[in-house]
């Protein structure tokens, strides 16, 4: 038992079975066992792994089952302790643990370096999940782990759903990881009140899935954590999901029917609310240095204080922020043959509008006034004024006229103009006036007597 060759399943299944009737614990030596079927428990029971490192090698088993039946009588309910266990699984869809209506187990210390799914909780309830660990990376002994079909990936790190009896309801993750999940590191279907707290994700070397997918959860916590690389923390049809203190260096995206979704505090690279999302709530956030912002769509959304880690700005009373796309325009028609870059930026305070817009091009096509259309985010500006710099690269300044101006006009159209202090003169910038290789920087803010 123990070698890495013998097949161990029959001696641990026995083993399981007679703790269980000892209410005893456990206890593993240190040493590779192989298994060909699942490890089935079905009552509560304490296990000591003492690092035992367990490989499944028939494909689509898991390693461990806890099986808890398929009625409410049925529904374990006691305490059981799991820990200090390393686990495998063959190529297929196996999972390392899989657990079927039980209650309050706690898994502790558990490395998973090869699994479909790390976890597979459907029906769990009041579960604690503390330092366990799911990623494509071997940890130790890796020629026992390597052998011939194994699971190098995963699909899903963390998996939590409905069962027959029960949803998943008030499962809480400590410190947990998952690496390199194909569909997503941590997986909410329906269920309640599950927490994550101080989790962590990453993809490497390139992203395939969610960090975190919550479809149809209720009161889904996230406390915390580093969710770094270029992937979403994705809530859908979810009932008041709550993210406090987390680093997001990529998308939160609430979306459906999502209904009070709260993020408050931590770093934040994109935030967007979809059109039928309700009553989201952000406050006392950062939006690390380059930043795309908040995309708001939905409805009564209320955002408060968001602070720019990229201009160093607060902004108290936040109605919206958002990207968009401005349009370059020359003698009155679109120029966007050569346009290289195109990019806007708006956040809206109660008073200011805040407006940033950058446009590059190789040439241009057309001749005559440049104009620039940012219409579709600034509307109606007729009893508004505004604050607007320019910058040019490759601008030609004609004899008389010492800078470039940008004025806002009342059909969101930013005119760009030349003036001169002596004589007092002025007039817009044409096509004439700049290079082959041109660059465009506009930033200002534009003073409301309403919201935008």
């Amino acid at each position: 038992v123990g070698d890495g060759v013998t097949d161990d399943t029959a001696a641990i299944q026995n083993a399981i079975d007679e703790v269980i009737a000892l209410k005893s614990t456990l206890v593993f030596p240190g040493g590779n066992y192989r298994i060909s079927s699942a490890l089935n428990v079905t009552q509560p029971i304490n296990i000591e792994g003492n690092r035992a490192q367990i490989y499944q090698e028939t494909a689509d088993e898991s390693v461990f089952y806890f099986n808890g039946g398929g009625t409410t009588a049925g529904f374990i309910r006691n305490t059981c302790v799991v820990k200090d266990l390393i686990l495998g699984c063959a190529a297929g869809t196996g999972r390392a643990i899989s657990i079927y209506q039980f209650m309050n187990c706690t898994f502790q210390d558990i490395t998973i370096p090869y699994a479909y799914k790390g976890v597979q909780c459907v029906g769990g309830i009041l579960n604690v999940f503390n330092n366990v660990r799911v990623s494509g990376t071997m940890v130790t002994s890796p020629g026992f782990f390597t052998s011939t079909g194994v699971q190098t990936t995963n699909y899903i790190g963390f998996h939590f759903y409905s069962g027959d009896v029960s949803d998943a309801n008030a499962n809480t993750l400590i410190q947990c990881y998952a690496q390199n999940s194909e569909r997503s590191s941590y997986e909410f279907a329906g269920g309640n009140n599950n927490v994550l707290i101080n989790c962590d994700s990453e993809f490497s070397p390139a992203p395939t899935g969610y960090y975190i997918y919550a479809d149809s959860a209720l009161n889904l916590q996230v406390i915390s954590g580093d969710w770094e690389g270029v992937t979403e923390l994705y809530f859908r049809d979810c009932q008041s999901p709550y993210i406090s203190g987390a680093f997001v260096n990529h998308q939160v995206m609430i979306t459906g029917t999502t209904k009070g979704a709260v993020i408050k505090g931590g770093i934040y690279k994109i935030i967007t609310i979809g059109a039928s999302a309700v009553n989201t709530s952000i406050d006392d956030i950062s939006l690390y240095t380059g930043a795309s912002g908040i995309n708001n769509s939905g409805s009564n959304t209320h955002i408060g204080r968001v602070y720019n880690m990229q201009t160093g700005d607060a902004y108290a009373g936040l109605s919206w922020a958002k990207t968009f796309t401005p349009v370059l325009k020359v003698g009155g028609s679109v120029e966007t043959a050569n346009v290289t870059r195109d990019q806007g930026y708006i956040q809206q305070t109660d008073n200011f509008a805040f407006l940033e817009v950058s446009i590059s091009w190789t040439t241009l096509v057309n001749t005559g006034a440049i104009t620039v259309d940012v219409s579709s985010v600034v509307p109606a500006l007729a009893s508004r004024y505004s604050v607007l710099n320019v910058e040019f690269d490759s601008l030609t300044i004609p004899s008389g006229f010492t800078m470039p101006q940008a004025v806002l006009q009342p059909s969101g159209v930013i005119q760009l103009n030349l003036i001169n202090q002596t004589p007092a003169s002025t007039r817009q910038i044409a096509s004439t006036d700049v290079g082959v290789n041109a660059y465009l920087f506009i930033s200002g803010a534009v003073r409301t007597s309403n919201p935008v």
